[in-house]
């Protein structure tokens, strides 16, 4: 996910958050009744942060996960040519001798 989309993504989360709560707030109703909304809509905003919390960490785990692959890799790559190196050397000194 990239960091546009991310924050396009939390920016849309708390605009509808807002949204709703302005909704609830300006509507007519009796007090009760608009404590019971807000009450289901911070019950929203808890479940929707939880979950969105959960999904910043599986990614965050999957890039980390990524990386390491990644940098074992690379060092693979380096250990091969630098063994390929130390041949070489190794057969130019045997040779010049």
């Amino acid at each position: 996910m990239g960091k546009e989309t991310n924050n396009f993504g939390i920016g849309l989360f708390f605009g509808i958050v807002l949204g709703a709560l302005a909704g609830i707030l300006l509507a007519p109703s009796t007090g009760e009744e608009t404590r019971r909304k807000v009450m289901d809509t911070s019950e929203d905003i808890q479940n929707n942060l939880k979950n969105l919390s959960a999904k910043v960490r599986k990614e965050t785990e999957e890039m980390l996960k990524k990386g390491k692959e990644f940098v074992k890799e690379i060092e693979k790559k380096a250990d091969s040519k630098l063994h390929s190196i130390e041949e070489e050397l190794e057969d130019s000194i045997l040779d010049e001798q």
